[in-house]
């Protein structure tokens, strides 16, 4: 992003909208997901298209790369989310919701494994992230 931004820095300042955009949506939904009493899958749905659209952004720039497109698609196939996490380009995250079951993140841990994709568990919770 950085060398784009002194290449291009309309295109950059383009995607840094489009990117803040996306994030204050994602905000708001994490913000109803955390008011809520219940788990309700709606603003999962919600979160998961916010996610979904923020990675093709990245993708459709050329600021993500084919394993993180490939790993993003495995996670679509089975019904997830994923995207780039900023952190250099090196890594990445899927979004799990609360309803989903164990056999299911068994099959999509194995199946990005088989691909040699490294698979760390973590939860995101009132205090930040915790690695299981």
């Amino acid at each position: 992003m950085a060398e784009l931004k002194h290449i291009r820095p309309e295109t950059a300042n383009d995607i840094l909208c489009k990117v803040d955009a996306i994030t204050q949506k994602i905000c708001d939904t994490v913000r109803k997901i955390a008011e809520s009493r219940s788990i309700q899958e709606a603003p999962y749905a919600e979160l998961q298209e916010h996610i979904e659209e923020n990675q093709q952004i990245l993708s459709s720039y050329g600021l993500s790369n084919p394993r993180l497109d490939d790993m993003c698609s495995i996670a679509k196939s089975y019904g997830f989310a994923g995207k780039l996490t900023g952190f250099g380009g090196r890594f990445a995250y899927i979004l799990l919701p609360p309803s989903t079951q164990k056999e299911q993140i068994k099959n999509l841990s194995t199946e990005l494994e088989a691909k040699d994709f490294s698979v760390t568990r973590t939860n995101v919770g009132c205090s930040g992230v915790k690695i299981d």
